[in-house]
């Protein structure tokens, strides 16, 4: 019942790209000394929709190698799992 990463399309330009047209990005979640470190870099950018400390936006391009998307998915999934309570962990297992 929590989220860690959505897959969603919008307007380049809302998420800070110089385009207008439409676009995938997923969001998620990290800590938000991961999410500082990660936003100062090149094709990063503040989570959209969601809260800005906490989240980032990844484009689906060229720019982010897929293994590297796979690797914040995976952290963004761990945040959460870490997060729930002794019980629901074990209901997801």
């Amino acid at each position: 019942r929590k989220w860690y990463g959505a897959v969603l399309t919008t307007a380049g330009n809302k998420v800070g790209l110089e385009t207008s047209d439409i676009v995938e990005i997923i969001d998620l979640r990290m800590k938000k000394e991961q999410a500082e470190e990660v936003l100062a870099r090149k094709h990063y950018y503040p989570g959209w929709h969601m809260n800005k400390k906490h989240w980032i936006s990844v484009y689906f391009n060229q720019d982010v190698p897929d293994k590297k998307i796979k690797e914040l998915v995976e952290n963004s999934y761990n945040i959460v799992i870490k997060s729930l309570t002794q019980k629901d962990r074990e209901t997801l297992l």
